[in-house]
């Protein structure tokens, strides 16, 4: 998702600080959810890797096995791991190992601390505010402080990223101790404008992949591109609330049921399915 250049050379500038080895920094992206964050990050490190003239990597698609392979030509490649830490135990950043299966035994995190041990790469650090177990804050404060994963020092290409919605979007955000503030570089991000938004739906998806009507729709009436989105506002539980994310599922499942002849009842279906408060209007 285009979040703005401005975001992009707060990241290039960050990089090459931990480049030169001055005072680490992570920097830390906070706004509403669904607006691309973790997918803009993922963008950077492509371009990145692109700009260092290095092969791109996705560190969840790397075998066990495979890992000395990369090792062995480190110099070759920019590793990317996207860390959720709401889905993680403390010991996937320790680093305790379990079975991979009957021939290995491994822990795939620690694999990924191995890997940006040695080549350049992007550890983003996802949901980091909604967590509040102690045990895993000790290790991701560890990560942001020490630049390390469990006793593994990150190499200087290395580079970590954090996001995290804020509080007004999330009843779940916990508070981050004063002491730790001052090694996060807090970065404001906003939704995309709606001009930046099918910019990148026509780069990403192309120009007859997703339904237009629904940009229409949004130029009429702007205030619902990212609407509902406040843990304050009541509801069921369970009804979506609207974001770029769900305005993008939205114009991508219209446009197919169009051309396979879906009904007018079909396409609210799939506006309540992804965009509850905007498809009782």
């Amino acid at each position: 998702m285009q979040l703005g250049p401005l975001l992009a050379k707060r990241l290039d500038l960050a990089y090459e600080m931990r480049l030169k080895g001055y005072e680490p920094i992570t920097p830390h992206l906070v706004g509403p959810p669904g607006i691309g964050k973790s997918m803009f990050i993922a963008q950077w490190a492509v371009r990145k890797a692109k700009q260092l003239g290095l092969e791109f990597v996705d560190a969840d698609t790397i075998n066990p096995e495979d890992v000395e392979q990369y090792l062995e030509e480190a110099d070759k490649y920019f590793v990317f791991k996207d860390c959720r830490l709401t889905g993680l135990d403390p010991v996937d950043l320790s680093g305790q190992p379990r079975p991979v299966n009957s021939k290995y035994v491994a822990f795939l995190p620690l694999a990924t601390a191995r890997l940006l041990s040695t080549c350049a790469g992007v550890l983003f650090i996802d949901e980091l505010c909604n967590e509040s177990r102690p045990n895993m804050l000790a290790q991701v404060f560890k990560v942001v402080r020490d630049y390390k994963i469990g006793d593994v020092a990150l190499n200087k290409r290395a580079f970590v990223v954090a996001a995290s919605n804020t509080a007004q979007y999330n009843s779940l955000v916990t508070s981050l101790p004063k002491p730790l503030r001052d090694r996060f570089d807090f970065i404001e991000v906003e939704a995309p404008s709606l001009e930046d938004w099918a910019d990148w739906m026509d780069e990403m998806y192309g120009r007859e992949s997703w339904d237009r009507e629904v940009l229409a729709y949004l130029y009429w009436k702007p205030s619902d591109f990212l609407a509902n989105v406040s843990d304050t506002v009541e509801d069921s539980g369970y009804e979506p609330p609207a974001t770029p994310r769900g305005w993008t599922y939205t114009a991508l499942a219209f446009a197919m049921a169009k051309r396979s002849g879906g009904s007018e009842e079909m396409l609210h279906s799939i506006a309540k399915g992804s965009l509850d408060a905007q498809a009782k209007r």
